[in-house]
C-alpha cells in the first residue's frame, strides 16, 4: 500500500494520521493477511470440528391481541399503544 492510498483510506475512515508507526503496523498486518490468503493447504482433507450450522425455523405469524385488548389493563394508553414517560433520545 503506497502513502497516497494510505492517506485516502484514513480520510475515508475519518481517522487522523497516527504517523509512521501506525503505517508500519498496518503494512505488517496486511502482509500477514496476504500470507494467509496465499496459503495452500496440502495433505489430509480438513474437517469441521464445530457442530453443523443450525438453520432457524421459519417465522410463522400467530394470532395476537388487538391493541385494544393489549392496553385495556395499562395504567395509561395513547393512540392505541402503551404510553411511556419518555424514550431515549427524546428532548426534554
Amino acid at each position: 500500500m503506497n502513502r497516497e492510498v494510505y492517506k485516502n483510506l484514513l480520510d475515508l475512515a475519518k481517522f487522523r494520521d497516527e504517523g509512521e508507526e501506525f503505517y508500519e503496523k498496518l503494512i505488517d498486518c496486511l502482509g500477514v493477511l496476504e500470507t494467509i490468503d496465499d496459503f495452500h493447504e496440502q495433505g489430509e482433507e480438513m474437517f469441521n470440528i464445530n457442530e453443523p450450522e443450525v438453520t432457524p425455523a421459519l417465522d410463522e405469524t400467530k394470532k395476537s391481541l388487538s391493541n385494544e385488548d393489549a392496553t385495556k389493563n395499562a395504567k395509561s394508553a395513547k393512540y392505541g399503544f402503551f404510553e411511556t414517560i419518555r424514550f431515549v433520545g427524546e428532548d426534554k
